[in-house]
């Protein structure tokens, strides 16, 4: 291990540097992606958490989850294919029923969703590279976006 410890040797063998810089295997460039490798997973959790809350729009909330994802397209197919304009009963993401509830507001809903989760996935990119480089700190990132 050549006078290694556990960490070191173990950074080394996935990444090809040691995190230490008095080793004789220090690579910069690497720890960046091994620093890189320990943040993603963080900040991917924070942003699909903040991702699953989704939009309100008229009043109704609209999860942002996977899940929910796919029950808003096949209504919105199931809508079109039956020429329909309103839903007669639609369940919204806190549990609250809508009577004839606009096919238009789920649409809506929909491309809302999928621009703040655009937007989300944009500040994750950013704030991997800014934690890496160590210029804001995991635990102080803010989600919010113009689709809010």
């Amino acid at each position: 291990s050549a006078g290694l410890s556990g960490h070191d040797a173990s950074i080394y063998v996935r990444f090809g540097t040691t995190e230490s810089e008095d080793t004789g295997f220090f690579n910069a460039a690497k720890l960046l992606d091994y620093r890189r490798s320990m943040v993603e997973p963080l900040v991917r959790a924070q942003r699909k958490a903040a991702e699953s809350q989704g939009v309100t729009l008229n009043g109704v909330r609209y999860a942002g989850d996977p899940g929910n994802r796919q029950a808003l397209q096949e209504a919105v197919l199931a809508a079109d294919d039956g020429a329909m304009t309103v839903f007669s009963a639609w369940k919204d993401s806190d549990n609250q029923f809508h009577q004839d509830h606009p096919v238009a507001d789920v649409k809506d809903a929909l491309r809302a969703i999928g621009q703040r989760r655009s937007a989300l996935i944009a500040l994750e990119s950013l704030y991997v590279g800014q934690i890496v480089d160590e210029l804001i700190d995991i635990h102080e990132l803010d989600w919010s976006t113009e689709f809010d």
